[in-house]
């Protein structure tokens, strides 16, 4: 029951850091003081990093352990976020949220725990 609600937890943490910023795209060029182009990169970054970390992270999982890869996957999504939070400009917010996008690959490799258990 414990591995089920973490990995709950863990799948939804990912899936909130897609719709997080998407409510106040409008809004980032303001908020960032930067062009509309530039702040495009905010989500993109996001999709991005999770196209690529969803099939990497699988074959990781399978490499070295999927508890340790997932691990990994939530510290990038700390990471992330506080980069993303404290940074003061444009760049510092689009490399945090490329991070947290990387957590994307917990999904596959949750799934594959689940099957395991």
């Amino acid at each position: 029951g414990a591995i089920v609600a973490v990995l709950a937890v863990a799948g939804l943490a990912s899936s909130f850091m897609f719709t997080l910023v998407v409510p106040i795209q409008s809004k980032l060029p303001e908020l960032l003081d930067a062009s509309r182009e530039d702040t495009a990169w905010v989500v993109t970054a996001t999709l991005l990093a999770a196209a690529i970390s969803t099939p990497v992270a699988g074959r990781l999982g399978d490499m070295y352990g999927k508890r340790r890869i997932v691990l990994v996957l939530l510290s990038l999504l700390v990471v992330g976020s506080v980069i993303a939070a404290l940074s003061p400009g444009i760049v510092g917010v689009i490399v945090g949220r490329a991070l947290q996008g990387a957590v994307t690959g917990v999904v596959p490799v949750g799934i594959s725990i689940l099957r395991d258990v």
